[in-house]
């Protein structure tokens, strides 16, 4: 074969743990490939025989890998490659001019220039072990192979359960996961919904956790708040909601502000305006202010982007307007159909709306419409919410999203949402009443 000229081309590919098994290439001549695997110390081997090189690899079997692939002293432009994105690929080279029978073909939609010599490097994606290499020998031209991987195969999710005695407690859980320090905490009540979720666009500007209290818990939000050596304690909601009382204890360990107005729409509306006075940012999220399930999807969202939620009260956004004009707002995120927040669109010059026939599809809706790409999820009750109060804000902070799920059993619509996106990782918020499943 004809020397070809030499060129410069980088791709990234995603490959299955079945990767070096094509490597191998039980479809292609194993006497044709010639490897050589760099140590960590970087020294290289003799290239392998043919015989090794079929029966092992020196690359762990429990790793996706990314390739790079570089035509040998370019000084050309670089082609493109063009792999579509929702594939696995599994990789087969061998030298050009082989006598043995050609391998298959690429797929459609990839493409790989055929007057180049490459070298190809394989890096395991996101390994904690140092990365090994494959480097092909650079006196020989190679061809390169690629071919999806089977993608129906099912994933093993793996999960963990977050969860405390009580929804007090699971909330300190939730704060220790994801807080190893903190400069402020918010602290709600936890025998409501409206303010702590509300407080999740808060608690994701303030990088603070959410700690649930019932007039009966200081002495253990105190030792948390020790814990993480915060001075800064913001309360939301009025002194039924948190006392008075509390609020002097919480004072002894630092400086206690309170945001509250008369309602849970005027205390969602203060929060609000303290976020907005952080963000400057000219969107809100509205949510049905008579249940918790759809703030309860979104408040991860919330958390991430430092959207503050208001809550409507069927075709009302009780007390906003003001609140609308003076930070000129023009963007409304509206979660939840009809029944849950009516034809609010008026108050916004721009609007979406993300919602699915039920609880459980609104939050997949989110997921889908908020969250793409996602390999996590964080799975809450859908039939009640104290587990998940604080959630949000660990979920804004790993950029994660909130599914829900039954207290019992399972829900179609989700299992199909975790099937379909390939879910790998699943977070379990609350014990075994609240959820009751593992994976």
């Amino acid at each position: 074969m004809k020397k070809r000229t030499k060129s410069l081309i980088l791709a990234s590919l995603i490959l299955s743990q079945s990767f070096y098994a094509s490597v191998l290439a039980a479809d292609q001549p194993t006497d044709s490939l010639n490897t050589v695997v760099a140590t960590d110390s970087g020294n290289k081997k003799e290239p392998v025989s043919d015989k090794e090189t079929s029966k092992d690899s020196d690359l762990p079997k429990d790793f996706g890998y990314n390739i790079v692939v570089t035509p040998i002293e370019s000084g050309k432009k670089e082609p493109e490659i063009n792999v579509p994105k929702d594939f696995d690929y599994n990789i087969v080279v061998r030298p050009v001019g082989s006598d043995k029978e050609e391998g298959k073909q690429p797929v459609d939609g990839v493409s790989l220039p055929e007057d180049f010599d490459y070298n190809i490097v394989v890096t395991p994606v996101e390994s904690d072990k140092k990365e090994p290499e494959i480097n092909v020998p650079k006196d020989f031209d190679y061809e390169i192979f690629v071919k999806p991987v089977d993608t129906n195969k099912e994933v093993k999710i793996q999960s963990k359960r977050i969860a405390g005695a009580n929804r007090y407690e699971t909330a300190i859980e939730i704060s220790k996961k994801g807080f190893k320090t903190a400069d402020t905490v918010i602290v709600a009540t936890g025998e409501n919904y409206a303010d702590a979720l509300a407080a999740a666009s808060l608690a994701g500007v303030q990088k603070a956790p959410i700690l649930l209290t019932n007039q009966g818990q200081t002495d253990l939000i105190s030792k948390e708040i020790k814990r993480l050596g915060a001075k800064n304690i913001i309360i939301v909601g009025g002194e039924k909601a948190v006392s008075k009382a509390e609020a002097e204890a919480y004072a002894k360990l630092g400086k206690v502000e309170r945001v509250a107005g008369a309602n849970r729409y005027q205390t969602a509306l203060k929060i609000a305006e303290k976020v907005l006075a952080k963000t400057n940012r000219n969107v809100v999220i509205v949510a049905d202010g008579q249940n918790y399930p759809d703030a309860l999807a979104v408040g991860a969202y919330a958390a991430k982007e430092g959207l503050p939620i208001i809550l409507a009260d069927g075709d009302d956004l009780p007390y906003a307007k003001d609140l609308i004009a003076k930070n000129k707002i023009s963007r409304g995120i509206i979660v939840g159909g009809k029944v849950a927040v009516g034809d609010v669109e008026g108050y916004f010059k721009q609007t979406k709306r993300i919602a699915g026939a039920n609880r459980y599809q609104t939050a997949i809706e989110v997921a889908k419409n908020l969250f793409k790409d996602t390999k996590e999820v964080n799975l809450v009750s859908g039939e009640n919410y104290p587990d998940a109060l604080a959630v949000g804000v660990l979920a804004g902070k790993t950029n994660t999203p909130v599914i829900l799920n039954p207290a019992k059993g399972t829900n179609e619509d989700v299992e199909k949402y975790l099937k379909e996106n390939k879910i790998e990782k699943v977070n379990i918020f609350g014990g075994k009443v609240a959820i009751e499943r593992d994976f």
